[in-house]
């Protein structure tokens, strides 16, 4: 068996604040270690049970934050770095049984959501897919639905476990923390949530192969309602994107490769703007 891992830092269990998910953050070295240990679980789990591969994306960031030389031995492989098309879903394209979402967070306005945003938080207020306001989680799940790999296991805060329960049959969760505010959560102690993952992890690959591929019909519309006007100024800039309002852009894509990478560019042209 085949798992691909989707890793973000948000979700993981002590992560409340910018300096956790900064690098310049003063708790940023300590949030990776807390980041590479909660992946050093899962994976090491599902190794022990029977897992050939394991393909682990750096999903956070600048994507250079797991801890290379803490992961357990085994056959697996990280990909680091941006500029990634698929970006947080780098890699699914090679073809996997499965795939894991660790360390995940609510998108942006969910009340109680830890650090909540969705893709990138200075820029985008919202993003909606075929009509559905969408989570990193919704998004990158499409992603992988497109090359029919269902979303097994999701690790997270509160808010976005539910979202994920209630748009995925099937799917194990694990809670890491339930939100207090965006700044505050109650967590759940390393050695608890260490075993709730294990055992996650074991369900998760006993079920792998009933749980469904999320998918959605094609082409893909989506909207994109950004944090300034002057974002969507620049985007508009770009024929297939069209002025919704000051605030929103929108456009039709193929399918969701077409729909994130378009989603990518748009996270470059605000870069440039934001600077």
């Amino acid at each position: 068996m085949r798992i691909y891992v989707s890793i973000d830092m948000e979700g993981i269990a002590g992560v409340v604040r910018s300096d956790h998910t900064s690098t310049a953050g003063r708790d940023y070295n300590l949030a990776r270690k807390w980041m590479t240990k909660e992946l050093s679980v899962v994976v090491d789990e599902a190794l022990k049970n029977g897992v050939e591969y394991i393909l682990v994306n750096d999903s956070h960031g600048g994507m250079t934050n797991l801890l290379l030389d803490e992961l357990p031995e085994g056959n697996i492989e990280v990909i680091t770095g941006s500029l990634k098309p698929l970006i947080m879903m780098e890699g699914i394209q090679l073809g996997f049984n499965a795939a894991f979402f660790i360390g995940y967070h609510s998108k942006k306005g969910t009340r109680g959501g830890i650090l909540d945003h969705t893709v990138f938080g200075r820029a985008f207020r919202r993003v909606v897919i075929n009509n559905r306001e969408a989570s990193e989680f919704y998004l990158n799940a499409l992603i992988a639905g497109h090359y029919n790999t269902p979303v097994v296991l999701l690790s997270g805060d509160d808010k976005i476990a539910k979202e994920a329960q209630e748009t995925i049959d099937g799917i194990e969760v694990v809670v890491t923390k339930y939100g207090i505010s965006r700044y505050s959560a109650r967590h759940l102690t390393k050695s608890l949530l260490y075993r709730r993952l294990r055992e996650a992890t074991q369900r998760a690959l006993e079920k792998a192969d009933k749980v469904k591929p999320l998918k959605i019909s094609y082409p893909v519309k989506i909207e994109i309602e950004f944090t300034d006007s002057s974002l969507a100024d620049a985007a508009e800039l770009i024929p297939i994107f069209n002025r919704i309002d000051a605030m929103s852009i929108e456009y039709k894509a193929r399918d969701m490769v077409e729909a994130v990478k378009l989603i990518e560019a748009l996270c470059l042209i605000s870069s440039a703007v934001l600077k």
